[in-house]
């Protein structure tokens, strides 16, 4: 897997402190995490709600011990499908994702095929609209998992554990095929939001967005949060459902590719009007997402996720870490521009 660190992310605004360790093996450390309440996995990442990701890369997170989200860019009855499967072959956890407004019957429909986890895929998450649909299944479906839509303030956090959210999704305008801080301004640090509401929250947080490397990861976790949701870093593994194409590059050679494309990009749009025949007008006019070509090196999910525990289990032992719950008291960070107190200064 090639790190895609080239460009600024919102994780190189810090940097882990190394402490002593009495750790004799990067082995010895443990990344399993509770993401969702109620549902400890072994690795903490989570396969993004994005059009890459259907059943078999929902089969092969859990093979690995994570768990992957059907994306809701489709009909009713196809998404309910997919779950159906997943349940057929025992995939314990069933998440698939949602969105806010004139979902009874998609939410139903989820249900019933065997979803336990329903993730609210909204870009702005700090919505009535969302908050709704949140209390709505924790009443009509007590016993269903809840993830919240995007956030990334305290204030979102209070309203939403007063709502019953099983997780918090942190982050904004941070992944690598979103144009929100470009078209709308909007937007906060991935790296602050962590740390500023995992101090005044006990639900579980997940990073959504940015993660370029297995040490996005290793900080996004330190930062607070319980495990990461990932897309790009997915996106051409052979369990994806990416669009492959073939372009010609700077040598004239032809290369594969994967075609990745943010949610509110005019392809993904086209691609969720194409199958379920609605139209989205507004995003096509001022879009939030755009469309990447990934190169194809039909790694698989296995392979990324060995690399991506493995970094993560280096930090752990660089911070003298048997653990994530370790982490999150241990961790202190370089270079702040504003006084914290997990933070110092080198």
């Amino acid at each position: 897997m090639q790190c895609k660190c080239s460009s600024i992310s919102d994780y190189d605004k810090y940097c882990l402190v190394p402490r002593r360790s009495s750790l004799k093996s990067r082995s010895e450390a443990e990344i399993s995490s509770e993401m969702v309440k109620g549902f400890k996995t072994n690795i903490p990442l989570i396969a993004s709600p994005m059009l890459t990701c259907e059943v078999d890369m929902c089969i092969a997170m859990h093979r690995v011990g994570g768990f992957g989200t059907i994306h809701r860019y489709d009909t009713i009855e196809n998404q309910s499908k997919m779950i159906k499967k997943l349940k057929d072959k025992k995939i314990p956890i069933r998440a698939a994702s949602i969105g806010s407004n004139g979902v009874e019957e998609r939410i139903s429909r989820l249900v019933d095929a065997g979803s336990n986890v329903l993730m609210l895929d909204s870009a702005h998450g700090h919505s009535d609209s969302c908050l709704s649909t949140m209390m709505f299944i924790k009443k009509e479906y007590p016993d269903i998992k809840v993830i919240s839509g995007n956030i990334v303030t305290i204030d979102a956090a209070r309203d939403y554990e007063e709502a019953g959210a099983d997780a918090l999704r942190i982050g904004i305008g941070s992944g690598s095929s979103c144009e929100t801080r470009t078209v709308a301004g909007c937007g906060y640090n991935t790296l602050d939001a962590l740390i500023e509401i995992s101090e005044r929250t006990n639900i579980p947080l997940l990073a959504d967005g940015g993660i370029k490397c297995a040490g996005h990861i290793a900080k996004a976790i330190a930062a607070g949060a319980s495990g990461v949701i990932i897309g790009n870093l997915f996106a051409a593994t052979k369990e994806s459902c990416a669009r492959r194409v073939r372009r010609k590059d700077s040598d004239g050679k032809y290369k594969y590719y994967r075609q990745y494309s943010g949610m509110s990009s005019p392809e993904a749009l086209l691609e969720r009007k194409r199958r379920t025949s609605e139209n989205g007008f507004d995003h096509f006019v001022a879009p939030e997402g755009r469309t990447i070509l990934i190169e194809d090196r039909e790694e698989t999910i296995e392979k990324i996720t060995e690399q991506l525990g493995a970094g993560l289990r280096h930090a752990l032992a660089y911070l003298g870490c048997r653990n994530i719950e370790e982490l999150w008291k241990n961790a202190k960070w370089t270079a702040p521009d504003k006084p914290n107190p997990n933070v110092i200064t080198m």
